[in-house]
């Protein structure tokens, strides 16, 4: 098995974690300014971000790879209002998507189907993820700084 498919899924594991972390600081930033169905989503993804890494975590350590952390540099998001909040999401869910995609593919090439499948079905629930968050950024450019937009869009991922 080439240690390297292994050293991506680990780099794969820090990178969830942070993206825990970016997740929780705009839902603060959220919860701040009183957008109580963008903290909802927010903390939706943060929880996701964190089972993965967990989910990634257990399975490298059931084939014997010693798993290693990274320190997490101090987050800073540079949110200035909810239009920011979704470009950061679906950027960072679009990269992980990619991140995962570049493991199947090595796992692929070096014939290791079992890491292959594996993160294959990771890659198709993040693919869901995306397709789900995706049509948020359009919804929002279509709803500007309208307010009562905003507000409805707002109620809506309350329900989540």
């Amino acid at each position: 098995m080439d240690k390297n498919v292994l050293d991506n899924a680990n780099e794969l594991i820090n990178y969830n974690l942070n993206n825990y972390l970016y997740y929780r600081s705009m839902k603060s930033w959220t919860d701040r300014n009183g957008w109580k169905g963008f903290s909802n989503l927010l903390n939706k993804q943060s929880m996701y971000a964190l089972k993965d890494s967990e989910i990634i975590e257990n399975y490298l350590r059931q084939l014997g790879y010693v798993v290693s952390f990274e320190k997490m540099d101090k987050i800073e998001n540079g949110i200035e209002n909810l239009q920011d909040v979704i470009k950061a999401v679906v950027k960072t869910e679009k990269k992980l998507c990619n991140k995962y995609d570049e493991i199947v593919l090595k796992a692929r090439e070096e014939k290791n189907y079992e890491i292959e499948i594996f993160f294959k079905n990771l890659l198709a629930n993040q693919t869901k993820v995306v397709s789900y968050i995706e049509p948020l950024e359009l919804r929002m450019k279509r709803i500007g700084k309208k307010s009562n937009g905003l507000f409805i869009l707002n109620s809506s991922l309350a329900k989540l």
